[in-house]
């Protein structure tokens, strides 16, 4: 069997993740798998890796599959011509309405599933519109409660959640944290990903600012266009020596390091799906605060010692009080987290379960 993956790395970082994670898998299933991207983001890394594993890449440097067909009528030819001109039995586009689009000019010669990844309200609408409009055969979601939405407007059994693979942390032992001995608690809160708007990074440092009892260190992991502001934010603050900004990293090793000088992780954001480091974090027992954004406040309820929050500043504050109560208290126990955190998203599973799902049609 031959399988056409389409993705855009640029809107949804995290899918490099899950499709570096997924390709060993499918790689015993599938004699022929072709990656295009519609984004340059990450391209020179990905090339390399793929092309050792025999996996042909190619790279379109465009924002979208829409924007390819309006404004760089060049790569949209190619792009078309090489996808066109090859037949393929399954085709997997994942995190942009205008790739399921571009999907729609292969059928019906191949096993067509749609996954989105965006926000509830952006997933629920572009599954309505793969299943509905381009005929997908299924459409994957991240969480359940995007799913049931979904169900409303198309049939549920067309629809599979099954959320994406992260990176894989199960090797590593669970980090103890360090509970004081009788002194007061503290957070060392730590941020893994891009440093862009939307993230609400800027209250994280103002966390920092008024509640200086808490928050003993914040660490960013990462890096973006809005690291210059956040900068002037720490520096206008006058708390430097709390705050360290560490760029990207690209390796589990790297990211375990990283996350043995944290005692939790935050994100209070205004958007997500089902982000990836968040679990990465509690497969390796660090819990997480954030707010309750896509498949957030149901990744709370699964995971023990997290804590979910409404999109409001104030809220976010409170909700850091109770997880240093939590880090700090008796019942804490790093290794329940990761117990949880394995069993319900651990990789191999999940991987198997998509390789499931990408081979039903045969």
């Amino acid at each position: 069997m031959k399988l056409l993956i389409l993705c855009n790395l640029q809107t949804h970082g995290g899918i490099e993740t899950h499709i570096a994670n997924l390709v060993p898998f499918l790689r015993d299933v599938f004699s022929q798998i072709t990656l295009v991207t519609t984004s340059s983001a990450g391209s020179g890394t990905l090339a390399e890796a793929y092309h050792k594993q025999g996996i042909r890449y190619l790279c379109y440097n465009t924002s979208s599959t829409h924007k390819a067909l309006q404004g760089k009528p060049k790569a949209a030819f190619q792009l078309c011509k090489y996808v066109l001109f090859n037949t393929y039995d399954v085709v997997y586009a994942v995190g942009s309405g205008g790739l399921f689009a571009f999907a729609k000019l292969l059928k019906p010669r191949c096993y067509f599933i749609a996954n989105e990844c965006g926000s509830a309200e952006d997933s629920v609408l572009a599954g309505w519109y793969a299943l509905t409009l381009l005929s997908a055969d299924r459409v994957v979601t991240l969480t359940s409660s995007i799913q049931r939405r979904m169900g409303r407007l198309v049939p549920l059994e067309d629809i599979t959640c099954l959320p994406h693979l992260s990176r894989d942390m199960t090797r590593y032992p669970a980090i103890e944290h360090d509970r004081r001995d009788g002194r007061p608690p503290r957070l060392r809160i730590g941020y893994f990903g891009r440093l862009c708007a939307g993230k609400n990074l800027e209250w994280i440092v103002k966390a920092a600012q008024t509640m200086p009892d808490i928050v003993e260190r914040v660490e960013f992991n990462g890096t973006g266009p809005l690291q210059d502001a956040l900068v002037s934010q720490v520096s206008t603050s006058g708390l430097e020596s709390k705050f360290a900004f560490n760029g990207g990293y690209d390796t589990t090793d790297e990211l375990h390091a990283r996350l043995k000088r944290v005692n939790v992780v935050a994100l209070p954001s205004r958007g997500e799906g089902l982000p990836q480091s968040l679990i990465e974090a509690a497969m390796v027992g660090v819990p997480f605060v954030a707010t309750k954004t896509g498949g957030i406040e149901q990744l709370s309820q699964t995971l023990p010692f997290c804590v979910a929050c409404s999109l409001d500043y104030n809220s976010f504050c409170d909700a850091l009080k109770a997880s240093c109560d939590i880090v700090h208290s008796i019942a804490f126990e790093a290794q329940d987290l990761q117990r949880q955190t394995q069993l319900h998203y651990g990789p191999t599973m999940l991987a198997n379960a998509w390789v499931r799902l990408l081979t039903a049609h045969n």
